[in-house]
């Protein structure tokens, strides 16, 4: 990256995607973090010196209600991979920055005018462990686009199921962060790649899912509109519903009035479309153009254990039960990823299940200092001993040699060593 004072005078290099014209095409997010990778740099400088001034010049994002002052990807994470105005400021910034065309093939954004953005991006990473080590025998680990739709939960590749935390730390993997490096951790820096005990699943529902939707990204940019969505869903209710919306509705497992909607002021969901096409065997490109392939797979019947999109019912003494449960474990996750994980409202379970919401939220902080202690323990005494062992080479122990040296993500700026850093130097 050439530095100069001026934002509008970076250059990055014009790396090209990688996977184009398939369904297993880099996301926007991972271009990013292996931007960062190619100049050896952290992903955070990147942000801030080199993408953040230009994503400035665009209209910014209403203020928070505390009215602090936040990063252009804090909280962006699924905008930036998304279909609104937030995704084209990005893309914008690393077209600029890149001199490169097309970008928009790393986001969701040609399906913007067909159906709404929610249902559609998870807010954190999703990553595949044998993809991660495929790619590094044959190349670089990248992040998929097909990781972060929300309602894939299984690699097509290997059959794996998709993780979204860190096997060594258990923290939630955000899709963007000061240190995300593609493959590890940026938390603890840990190598993704290891395949566990329980990544393998053969769920068909998941495993059709995960293969309409990397079919629809690889052909994504294929004439569609809400127009021929309507139609495909007309045929469907025909053929498949016997005529009556509200049965087709209740097929796929949305309300009866939602289904009315979908013909006048709303459009369905990419879930909904999924479920449409799972339901009457159809692939989700040809849904898109209006003309569904009816029959083309054997039909699926929608499986119990998935969420539907009306009002669920909560059974709160379970949830009582897994926050427990959650407690109990060697590394609880904190009460926010318990919530994401779940999809429960914060606010019903603080007050429904407050006792064991406690609990949770004490033995999670609780946990979440020792590793923090542990860790910066750890990390001080490598230092000192790659200090040591650059002293007797007769080399300078300099930040950036000792740096070098210490584990990916691991840097002497962050507080835990900054201190203990002062010391040994």
């Amino acid at each position: 990256m050439t530095m100069s004072r001026s934002p509008s005078e970076y250059r990055l290099f014009p790396l090209v995607p990688f996977g184009r014209g398939t369904g297993q095409i880099e996301s926007l997010t991972g271009y990013i973090t292996r931007q960062a990778r190619e100049h050896s740099i952290s992903t955070g400088r990147l942000l801030t010196e080199a993408i953040e001034p230009l994503i400035r010049l665009y209209p910014p994002r209403a203020s928070s209600p505390g009215g602090r002052r936040t990063t252009p990807w804090h909280g962006d994470q699924r905008a930036i991979n998304g279909t609104g105005e937030r995704s084209g400021a990005w893309l914008a910034a690393l077209e600029q920055l890149t001199e490169m065309g097309d970008l928009s093939e790393l986001t969701v954004r040609s399906w913007s005018a067909i159906m709404p953005a929610h249902y559609m991006l998870r807010s954190g990473a999703g990553y595949c462990p044998a993809c991660f080590q495929a790619d590094l025998e044959y190349g670089h680990p990248y992040e998929r686009l097909i990781w972060a739709v929300h309602d894939v939960h299984t690699c097509v590749v290997h059959g794996t199921r998709l993780r979204s935390k860190c096997p060594r730390c258990a923290r939630l993997l955000p899709s963007l962060a000061p240190w995300s490096v593609p493959g590890n951790c940026p938390y603890c820096g840990r190598w993704l790649g290891e395949r566990l005990a329980g990544d393998t699943t053969i769920d068909p529902w998941q495993t059709r899912v995960a293969s309409l939707i990397e079919h629809a990204l690889a052909r994504r940019f294929d004439l569609g509109s809400i127009e021929g969505v309507r139609r495909s869903l007309a045929v469907a209710i025909d053929v498949v519903g016997d005529g009556n919306r509200a049965h087709f509705a209740r097929m796929v497992g949305v309300t009866p009035s939602a289904a009315h909607d979908w013909f006048s002021r709303s459009r369905p969901t990419l879930r909904t479309l999924i479920r449409v096409a799972v339901v009457i065997g159809s692939d989700l490109p040809a849904i898109l153009a209006g003309e569904p392939h009816v029959g083309l797979f054997p039909p699926m019947r929608l499986p119990v254990d998935v969420p539907s999109e009306r009002h669920r019912v909560i059974s709160w003494p379970r949830v009582q039960a897994a926050l427990a449960a959650e407690a109990e474990k060697e590394q609880p996750a904190s009460l926010n990823s318990f919530l994401q994980t779940s999809g429960l409202d914060k606010t019903n379970v603080r007050k429904r299940a407050s006792p064991a919401a406690r609990t949770l939220v004490v033995r999670a902080q609780a946990r979440r200092k020792e590793r923090v202690e542990r860790r910066r323990d750890a990390l001080v005494q490598e230092v000192e001993t790659i200090v040591a062992g650059l002293r007797e080479r007769g080399l300078v122990a300099s930040r950036r040699n000792v740096e070098s040296l210490l584990p990916p993500g691991v840097s002497l700026r962050e507080a835990a060593l900054h201190e203990a850093w002062r010391q040994i130097r």
